[in-house]
């Protein structure tokens, strides 16, 4: 871990609690989270497939690969509000990368929008799992980006759901998605979680971009075989 980082990212968290008045972008005043001038540079992701979240030119009921890849036990339902692109990649590589965890006051705003929308008409999940990381990966970059933004969502949510924060650990250290191709990340993830606690039959898997969305398929494979009749995922974004 290094300290100096860790250190100025709890002055900076400080410092955006006591001055919250104003954009978490570019420090204007604003009775929101982000002003009207910098909200055009959020990408949104507002077509795409209803099941998985994959943006596509048009709404569509299931994308072509939803078609093609129908399994008996699947993940339900993808929450991702956000295209993974220009500045909303920007952030994310700043809070996963800097330390600049006061960007989620932003990314998860437009989650918990997302997540209240769409449970309107649907039961909530039972609890939430932040998707693990190994613990050498979080030593290495001070915190667990999933752990907070389960934390930041939850205490935002209408709903009262707990999180069950160590009830899946990664057991193998992967190589880093965005290091990859798409052929080496399917199999890297390869019996890389455990189940260590009791879960709820309904779950939420919260991650923070999805991809090729081998990691919480896969992470997912070894829910169903623990007891978990349903689950959906909420992530701040997914790519283009």
């Amino acid at each position: 871990m290094i300290w100096n980082a860790l250190s100025t990212n709890i002055t900076t968290q400080v410092y955006y609690l006591i001055t919250n008045k104003h954009c978490y972008l570019c420090n204007a005043p604003s009775k929101n989270k982000i002003c009207p001038y910098c909200t055009p540079y959020i990408s949104l992701n507002e077509t795409h497939c209803q099941r998985c979240s994959r943006p596509t030119k048009a709404t569509l009921k299931l994308c072509g690969f939803c078609q093609k890849n129908h399994k008996k036990k699947q993940i339900a339902k993808i929450i991702a509000p956000l295209k993974y692109e220009g500045m909303v990649a920007h952030l994310i590589k700043s809070i996963k990368f800097q330390q600049q965890t006061h960007f989620l006051h932003i990314l998860t705003s437009y989650l918990c929008h997302a997540i209240e929308e769409h449970y309107q008409n649907t039961p909530w999940p039972d609890e939430i799992i932040p998707l693990p990381s190994h613990p050498k990966r979080i030593k290495q970059r001070g915190f667990c980006q999933t752990r907070l933004i389960a934390k930041f969502v939850q205490r935002n949510l209408t709903e009262d759901i707990k999180i069950n924060t160590f009830a899946v650990k990664k057991i193998r250290n992967t190589p880093a998605q965005h290091t990859l191709n798409k052929t080496m990340r399917l199999k890297s993830q390869k019996n890389a979680y455990q189940v260590t606690k009791k879960l709820g039959k309904h779950i939420a898997l919260i991650d923070d971009v999805i991809t090729t969305g081998s990691t919480i398929e896969e992470c997912a494979l070894e829910l169903f075989k623990n007891g978990v009749e349903r689950i959906d995922v909420w992530t701040l974004a997914r790519t283009p």
